[in-house]
């Protein structure tokens, strides 16, 4: 008897018939085998074998390049910055070229946090001439020292300083007490929107500076809504 190569488990009575197909299938076996030796040695070869220079080369330039690009943007920024600065100080003899806006005032990124009562606020009317000239809008208190031409007493919105009259801001009742006020019950949204325009005129003016904000008081319900002014007298 022969063993069947492609099952060593079967016999066949050896014939002459059976010495072809024998012997191909012992062929085909065998060729299996040296094909599966082969790939288990390309495979032990690959692990084995070192990352070559290119390649890591390849890799690390990836990794540095994009790791990098945020460096040299913020690197290339300063240097920009600096050029500036430097540039400033030797042409105009300030490294700021003359700017004294709110964007180089600490208080800007730092803004005070003090709450002022309407008492306290009424003292920045600027009729102290020791004292800085302050306003509220919708409760947040500015300091308008530069301009006290316009908010000082003899300036001709100075009914503004020292108090809260964000209503005043939209009805231009200026010389009606119930409009210098906070209260803006009967306003429609038109106004309100206008007067919300007022405070990012505030928050954004380069000379103004935020300070603080006040302890608005209470509006009591029962109370009437102030009257529109009627003559051109109370403007």
């Amino acid at each position: 008897y022969d063993i069947d190569p492609s099952d060593p488990n079967r016999k066949v009575k050896h014939k002459k018939i059976n010495t072809a197909f024998l012997k191909h299938q012992r062929w085909k076996a065998e060729q299996e085998r040296l094909e599966q030796e082969h790939g288990r040695a390309n495979k032990t070869k690959a692990q084995s074998k070192p990352e070559s220079k290119s390649d890591k080369g390849k890799a690390d330039t990836t990794t540095t390049t994009g790791r990098s690009l945020p460096f040299l943007f913020v690197k290339w920024s300063l240097v920009a910055v600096l050029c500036a600065f430097g540039l400033g100080q030797f042409i105009a003899g300030d490294a700021l070229w003359g700017y004294r806006g709110k964007y180089v005032q600490k208080e800007t990124f730092m803004p005070p946090t003090r709450m002022f009562t309407p008492a306290e606020l009424a003292k920045y009317d600027g009729k102290d001439e020791l004292k800085p000239i302050y306003l509220s809008i919708l409760g947040h208190v500015y300091d308008v020292t530069p301009g006290k031409w316009v908010y000082g007493p003899k300036g001709s919105y100075h009914f503004f300083a020292g108090r809260d009259a964000s209503r005043a801001f939209v009805t231009g009742c200026f010389h009606t007490p119930s409009h210098l006020s906070h209260d803006l019950r009967g306003l429609n949204k038109d106004e309100v929107a206008a007067i919300e325009e007022w405070k990012n005129f505030f928050d954004n003016h380069q000379r103004y500076k935020f300070v603080g904000k006040l302890d608005l008081p209470r509006i009591s319900k029962s109370s009437p809504i102030p009257k529109p002014c009627n003559t051109n007298a109370d403007k």
